[in-house]
């Protein structure tokens, strides 16, 4: 779990450097890996999977390669816990996400919860009653 902590804090960190830049406006550049709980406020939503739908869908898309030894997935992390599959953000409320990140292939390769299966990349949903 510490070694999750830690991967976590470093893709937060790294993407708050990639994001520095600035669009037209001036305004920061939005970090297509993240979404706000600004951006979640602005949008009408069920559950989870409804706030990645409308706001980033390409993150739903699974990949066309397929691992020849593993099932290849798009992991879903609620809290700092494996939950499952994109399927699974339907289960978390929207009312209760305060943030969700997109972490690619190699981001997500030291997250635990991965023994059968190859991991695409993986949404990490945070949420008011349980961590980053």
């Amino acid at each position: 779990m510490n070694l999750f902590l830690r991967i976590a804090a470093l893709v937060m960190l790294a993407g708050g450097c990639a994001s520095a830049g600035t669009g037209r406006s001036g305004t920061p550049a939005p970090d297509h890996d993240l979404i706000t709980a600004e951006e979640i406020r602005g949008v009408p939503a069920r559950d989870a999977y409804d706030i990645v739908q409308r706001l980033r869908p390409d993150w739903l898309r699974q990949p066309l390669t397929r691992s020849a030894r593993f099932e290849t997935v798009i992991g879903v992390y609620y809290n700092n816990s494996r939950l499952g599959d994109v399927e699974a953000l339907r289960s978390i409320e929207a009312g209760s996400v305060t943030s969700i990140r997109f972490l690619d292939a190699a981001q997500a390769r030291g997250l635990p919860g991965q023994s059968t299966q190859h991991m695409a990349g993986a949404i990490v949903v945070s949420t008011h009653d349980g961590g980053s």
